[in-house]
């Protein structure tokens, strides 16, 4: 799958680290890593792509307490 995305739209860099992203690897290295869809739709690697989800969950959990909060 990798190899046909890369022939027709070129090699795909994350947008956060640059590192090379590929849907056929299993680990990354220095180089290339996994690749990775955000609950949004955006595509990382795999590193950047969880740290980005995690950070939206927080900043949404925290919306929600202290909603919770003002509501009292």
């Amino acid at each position: 799958m990798c190899k046909e995305l890369c022939d027709k739209f070129g090699p795909q860099g994350c947008p956060d680290c640059g590192r090379l992203i590929c849907f056929d690897a299993k680990n990354g290295d220095d180089i290339l890593r996994p690749a990775y869809i955000t609950n949004s739709g955006e595509l990382f690697c795999a590193r950047c792509g969880t740290e980005y989800d995690c950070e939206d969950e927080l900043v949404e959990e925290d919306y929600y307490w202290n909603d919770e909060l003002e509501l009292d």
